[in-house]
């Protein structure tokens, strides 16, 4: 992929669990929106140590969107999305750009 692609996805994350979105390797991204079907946690998660950092910034309840932001994520730094529903897999899904 190039710079300027659209970089966009469906994850399905299962109950009581997370998914990280990080880009390829080399590559660098902003993810402008986040779509959820359900409670979500979002988190910051830096793999660049031996042990994972991450810091958790905010929480949405139901059904909703995250529109218009910049998040910077490559393979190393992303964001990290808890599905806050402990019975049942939900999806989510993101779209932004490759901008390296």
């Amino acid at each position: 992929m190039a710079v300027g692609d659209i970089r966009a996805g469906v994850i399905e994350i299962p109950a009581n669990s997370y998914a990280d979105i990080l880009a390829g390797s080399g590559e660098h991204w902003i993810i402008h929106n986040i779509y959820h079907e359900y409670d979500i946690r979002l988190c910051v998660v830096d793999k660049s140590y031996a042990v994972e950092k991450e810091v958790c910034f905010d929480e949405a309840q139901g059904k909703g969107v995250y529109a218009k932001f910049v998040f910077h994520v490559s393979d190393k730094f992303g964001l990290r999305i808890y599905n806050l529903d402990t019975e049942n897999a939900r999806k989510i899904a993101y779209d932004g750009v490759q901008v390296k």
